[in-house]
């Protein structure tokens, strides 16, 4: 289960503006999760660009922020956001997201 607020995207989440306002979506199932996921995707990239519309999730294994751009998804953690970003698709999403505490969330190797 996934805990979501959307930030500037539509009721219907298929656009962005910074008209939308912060929107409470509550608890979503992994599917409803992975169709918000593919949705934010699929966000207009100009509409992307001017409204930087995310979701805030919080999930088994914390809470995370989630962006969009030119396709991909960004997972970064919530409670660090100087942290590196991670991309990664829907499904490796909710892998990583629905990992209990006992393992990292995601991992970063530093460069040699």
């Amino acid at each position: 289960m996934f805990t979501v607020t959307t930030v500037n995207l539509a009721p219907d989440t298929t656009a962005a503006d910074i008209a939308f306002e912060s929107t409470d979506l509550g608890v979503l199932s992994t599917e409803e999760f992975v169709g918000l996921l593919e949705r934010l995707a699929r966000i207009d990239a100009a509409q992307n660009s001017e409204a930087d519309p995310h979701l805030l999730v919080t999930a088994a294994a914390g809470r995370f922020l989630i962006r969009t751009g030119q396709g991909k998804l960004y997972l970064y953690n919530a409670r660090d956001t100087t942290q590196p970003y991670s991309e990664h698709t829907p499904a490796e999403i909710v892998a990583q997201l629905d990992r209990q505490l006992t393992t990292p969330p995601f991992a970063f190797t530093e460069a040699a």
